[in-house]
């Protein structure tokens, strides 16, 4: 099965984007919270965690300009609408549904059914088929990730990326930034990117069930850890569905975007003719052209001259376009 993802260790550091100010400035959250022990709870593990917010996916980018080549399945496996979800984020907010949070188990079975949590006096509650709804995503594909997936998507602690295919490296940035959020930072942890066998499979997850899988992650060891508290961009917008009073929290909003400029943030750009090529292949090139030495004089009666290193470097700029990416 999949490796599993959770991280443990320090406290992470703040990315740009991530909140900073603290829920004791804002009092008005106090409703909240049913007694002074909730209240006390929330101020001792959960008011200066930090709340992670999406890096939504530019359309038009993915579209137009890149030519996605996961594209339909994205609109197929219904994970379009949600990845697009954009909105302002309510930190404390967030922070209080966290604090909160208890888990409903089935009677049965004893497996975990849902979260049930609370903010500002009305009650919300997680669940597979509940997310279905309010991110309108389809509540279908396989809920458990158990296939035996492609091990050669494991990369090695060091691996930044650099030789990746532009689209594979877009869509890890979905998965680490939007769907699995662990940190706003393009650098590749050893397992980041098994999902990208079942786009490779067409083997259809379910975003539902991925997504309360994360949630579920971070209630149950919140106390024990430095957990950043995933999904505020998801669990911001389920507030405003609900009509809750958010009012009383101070937005932040998103300010950025899978799009042209993040492409070209991981070593990729367009050349001349429209085609996705990576930044480090042509730099090299170039630096190996300037290096070749001077050709020396030939004989009157040579067959044929070699080629001056002008006409080396065009070759090889020329050759270099085997290296572009097909769109």
């Amino acid at each position: 099965m999949p490796p599993h993802t959770s991280r443990n260790g320090s406290a992470p550091k703040r990315a740009k984007g991530e909140s900073s100010y603290t829920p004791l400035d804002y009092p008005s959250i106090i409703e909240c919270f049913e007694d002074n022990d909730a209240l006390k709870k929330f101020n001792t593990y959960f008011a200066t965690l930090v709340v992670q917010i999406s890096c939504p996916i530019d359309l038009n980018f993915l579209v137009n300009t890149l030519q996605f080549k996961n594209l339909d399945q994205l609109h197929g496996w219904g994970w379009l609408e949600c990845l697009q979800l954009r909105g302002p984020c309510y930190d404390n907010l967030v922070r209080a549904f966290y604090s909160n949070a208890k888990l409903k188990h089935d009677s049965n079975t004893h497996l975990v059914q849902s979260i049930i949590s609370s903010v500002m006096g009305q009650e919300i509650t997680i669940s597979v088929e509940t997310l279905s709804i309010y991110l309108s995503i389809t509540n279908e594909g396989d809920d458990h990730h158990t296939y035996s997936y492609d091990t050669s998507l494991t990369r090695p602690n060091y691996y930044v990326g650099n030789d990746m295919d532009i689209h594979d490296r877009i869509l890890h940035l979905m998965f680490t930034w939007i769907v699995a959020s662990i940190s706003k930072h393009p650098s590749f942890r050893h397992n980041d990117n098994w999902m990208g066998h079942y786009f490779r499979t067409n083997h259809p997850l379910n975003l539902a069930s991925i997504i309360f899988l994360n949630l579920l992650e971070v209630v149950r060891l919140l106390m024990s850890s430095n957990k950043t508290l995933r999904y505020g961009t998801f669990l911001s917008y389920i507030f405003r569905t609900q009509r809750i009073n958010v009012i009383v929290d101070p937005v932040r909003t998103i300010n950025s975007f899978i799009d042209i400029l993040i492409a070209h943030s991981c070593n990729c750009k367009l050349d001349g003719k429209g085609n996705w090529v990576r930044k480090l292949d042509q730099q090299s090139l170039a630096t190996q052209a300037l290096t070749i030495p001077p050709v020396a004089p030939q004989s009157s009666d040579a067959l044929r001259s070699p080629p001056s290193p002008h006409t080396v470097y065009l070759i090889k700029a020329i050759n270099g376009m085997s290296l572009q990416v097909d769109v």
